[in-house]
Formats: structure tokens, sequence, C-alpha cells
């Protein structure tokens, strides 16, 4: 589905993100994004993968940023307009109407989800396309993910490992 090649990745003046080897994410896999904080994982998402699969045709792409609360004002403005009366409380409400519009798609294209520092993922069980999750979270880890774990190596790097995910709840 999506392969982000070996390498150094330039990230900020001063910072970069090593892989010592390919990184793919395969659909039907949870991939989450594991390290301590300032260890380049947000900006692994916007400057890495996003840049990487955003003109990609043959995808959809659902990316919820960290400041969730900022999002449910826009997504509360998209439910009045695109769905009269639904309510859009909290990250729950976000992830049901997020599946409600992908499943109104006839396509079966695949989907990514990207979720940085969400603090539950609501995937249905009956979603009918092939997907792929990509999250980060301090909190808690989905049940059967593999980490992509950011090991800082000095100031200036961290490299990017792919890993069994241990040690979180799993929901």
């Amino acid at each position: 589905m999506i392969t982000i090649e070996q390498g150094q990745y330039p990230i900020w003046q001063g910072f970069s993100l090593h892989l010592p080897a390919d990184i793919r994410f395969e659909p039907g896999m949870n991939y989450r994004l594991d390290g301590p904080n300032g260890s380049g994982k947000s900006s692994f998402i916007h400057q890495v993968l996003l840049a990487k699969i955003r003109k990609r045709q043959d995808l959809h792409i659902i990316c919820l940023e960290q400041q969730m609360y900022m999002q449910l004002y826009a997504l509360r403005a998209w439910a009045a307009v695109c769905h009269p009366g639904k309510k859009i409380v909290d990250e729950a409400d976000v992830w049901n109407l997020l599946w409600e519009d992908l499943a109104g798609i006839a396509d079966t294209k695949p989907v990514v989800i990207i979720s940085d520092e969400a603090h539950r993922i609501a995937i249905p069980e009956g979603l009918k396309r092939p997907h792929c999750l990509i999250y980060s979270s301090h909190s808690y880890t989905v049940a059967g993910s593999l980490a992509l774990q950011f090991v800082p190596q000095t100031d200036t790097q961290s490299e990017v490992l792919l890993r069994q995910a241990q040690g979180r709840e799993e929901i």
C-alpha cells in the first residue's frame, strides 16, 4: 500500500529522522508511532508520510490532528450542512461521522487512517474496504498493532524502527 524508503529525512534545521530500512504500511494492519515527545512522530506524519501519499488518487486518506478540539468545530459545521441534526460532541462522534461518510462512497479504494494523538480510535468491524491505521498515542495501543519506534540517537536525530507494539492498554 505505502512504502517509505530507507534513508535520512531532514525534518527541520538541525534535526532528521533516520530509517535504516524501508517501512511498508500494509492494508489490514495497525501501526502505532511510539517514542518520547520531540522524537519526530508528528513530523514524520506531516513531512514524510503525508508528503508521500497526499497526491495519490488510489487511496482515501483520513487524517486527524493532535488538536482534536479544533477539528470538532470544523466537523460540527460539516455535520450541520451535510448531516442536519447530527450531533458532534466528542472524538467518538467524529469517527462515526467519518465512517458514515466513507460508507457512502461507491468506490473500493483502500483508506489510510492517520490519527496523531487520538484518545480513542473506533474502526467499525464491518468496514468493507481495505484499510491501514497509522496512529500515535501515549495512552493506549489498538490490539494487534505493530510499533514504529522513534528512538532518539542524539539531539539532532531519531532512528525509526518497526517492532511489535507493547506495554499500553489495548482496546
